[in-house]
């Protein structure tokens, strides 16, 4: 059921932040592009410094999830992508497109 995965690392967690304090210029879709990062003196995520795979920001009335890799301060990979990440995220979407409207918490 794995298929292999194209990304071996993704942006860490500085890398999302520099590059969502510009989301005109680093952002593709349409309605978050126009939106505004919540932020204080740096980018503010909703789960704090982040967890193990993702940061969550808000940007206007959107919220954005992204994959991260974390690292040490000295660059030093802490944790990798699971070699699944792609089939479970396919699963999860599959489902929940075939719940919509069945679950009060999903959206078109």
């Amino acid at each position: 059921m794995t298929s292999p995965q194209n990304v071996l690392v993704w942006p860490t967690l500085d890398e999302y932040d520099n590059a969502l304090k510009d989301v005109t210029s680093t952002v593709y879709d349409p309605d978050v592009k126009d939106g505004k990062l919540s932020f204080d003196s740096r980018p503010l995520r909703l789960n704090g410094r982040g967890g193990k795979y993702v940061a969550v920001y808000k940007i206007s009335e959107w919220v954005v999830k992204c994959f991260v890799t974390n690292t040490t301060t000295t660059g030093k990979l802490i944790s990798e992508p699971p070699p699944d990440i792609r089939d479970r995220y396919h699963d999860i979407n599959n489902y929940l497109r075939g719940h919509i409207g069945q679950q009060i918490f999903l959206v078109p």
